[in-house]
């Protein structure tokens, strides 16, 4: 569920509210940064790989997945959360929470990055910051908190093109 609405999410382009120019980060989690780096601040983590198949060219790179159990974000314990590692680089992540915390973790949101904008496509408002985009969803059940920059969307053009180049060349 929160893959399918992380992917959907990521479909949207939104402009937020232009927050702090020191980025997004939350909790030590910064775009960009390495697994290795994830894993050192995050020893719980259980990371693997979530994105591999033997048909894909060199072009194409492995994405890993890692879970952080126990996560907080303003004392709300997560339902999940999963950090998209792209070459190597933190592209995205996302929490579920549930929906009851929304108000509360939009509040803590607010205060550490300014006032959000209204999501006019969905339920939830955003905040921006260069090519980084946060958005939290209000699903019905749930709170997402979605954090997905270029890294992963360049990801995921390239593994389109390589999809298209494969599919021409079978006709």
């Amino acid at each position: 569920m929160i893959q399918r609405l992380a992917i959907a999410l990521a479909l949207f382009s939104a402009t937020g509210a232009q927050a702090d120019p020191r980025g997004l980060e939350i909790k030590g989690f910064r775009i960009g940064m390495s697994e290795a780096e994830f894993k050192k601040a995050n020893p719980g983590a259980k990371c693997a790989f979530s994105a591999r198949d033997p048909a894909w060219d060199k072009t194409i790179k492995d994405r890993r997945t890692c879970r952080l159990p126990g996560l907080t974000l303003a004392t709300k314990k997560a339902q999940d959360s999963q950090f998209l590692f792209f070459e190597d680089r933190l592209g995205s992540w996302n929490a579920s929470f549930y929906e009851f915390y929304g108000k509360e973790l939009q509040e803590a949101l607010a205060e550490k990055f300014g006032a959000p904008l209204i999501e006019p496509r969905l339920p939830g408002v955003s905040w921006s910051s260069g090519s980084t985009l946060m958005q939290l969803v209000f699903t019905g059940s749930s709170a997402l908190l979605v954090v997905q920059s270029d890294i992963s969307t360049d990801w995921g053009v390239k593994l389109q093109e390589f999809k298209l180049r494969k599919g021409k060349a079978d006709l």
